[in-house]
């Protein structure tokens, strides 16, 4: 059964291309940051939030809605061979200088399916089944959630966020961010696994089409090829 892929991405980032190419549109332009800046250190890009079902309509009149993400422009993204090259050099050297063979791809469950169909975040965090009871309904949209990551389970170096929520409310300390990078899914699933093995972990590799899952005890990475050789990475973190 084919990959449904999620055609505001597509559309958007489309449109992004073309805006980078002309050069003709500098109305929004990414925020400068600091090389010593923590969330430049952990998300390149900069952080932004988009409303996935509503990102190929006009919304540049449109007012920050407290009941979900905000549909924005996308800044220009860097892709390529030089993008994905420094993107896997960084990774490398968070990873203690080399990324670990992957291991063996198991079956997918009958769970992995909601996790392929996810929209928004918070659908991504129900059907991730990490969150406690009542997690989900108290999340909050906003890009501090995905700097706000564990450490040891950082948004993929030079990936674009293009979503993230979260709550620490009742101690539910949920995360769910779904960014963009130049590589390939087995780069970021092979990042995420060398961070789990160092740790100690036996992290779970799954893959159903050209979709894969990297789940842990209370964590899962899922990532799946775009065109124009970007990936799109959802990743989830709970707490037990």
């Amino acid at each position: 059964m084919p990959l449904p892929v999620r055609p505001a991405f597509l559309a958007a980032f489309a449109a992004m291309l073309a805006l980078a190419a002309c050069g003709a549109d500098e109305r929004r332009q990414p925020e400068v940051r600091g090389e010593d800046d923590p969330l430049l250190a952990s998300i390149v890009a900069e952080p932004i939030m988009i409303d996935r079902q509503l990102a190929d309509l006009d919304q540049s009149n449109s007012a920050v809605s407290a009941s979900g993400p905000a549909a924005i422009e996308l800044p220009p993204q860097p892709v390529g061979a030089d993008a994905a090259g420094a993107a896997k050099d960084a990774a490398a050297r968070l990873a203690g200088g080399s990324i670990q063979r992957l291991p063996a791809v198991t079956a997918p469950l009958p769970a992995d399916a909601a996790v392929r169909g996810a929209v928004t975040a918070g659908q991504l965090a129900a059907a991730s089944r990490l969150a406690r009871a009542g997690c989900v309904d108290q999340i909050t949209y906003g890009a501090r959630w995905a700097a706000a990551l564990p450490p040891a389970l950082p948004v993929y170096p030079r990936g674009a966020v293009q979503e993230a929520a979260g709550t620490d409310a009742g101690g539910c300390a949920l995360r769910a961010v779904t960014f963009l990078t130049p590589v390939s899914p087995d780069d970021v699933i092979g990042f995420y696994y060398t961070l789990a093995a160092r740790a100690g972990a036996a992290p779970q590799r799954r893959q159903q089409d050209d979709s894969q899952l990297l789940a842990g005890a209370n964590w899962l990475v899922h990532v799946r090829p775009l065109p124009g050789g970007l990936s799109q990475v959802d990743l989830v973190v709970g707490a037990r």
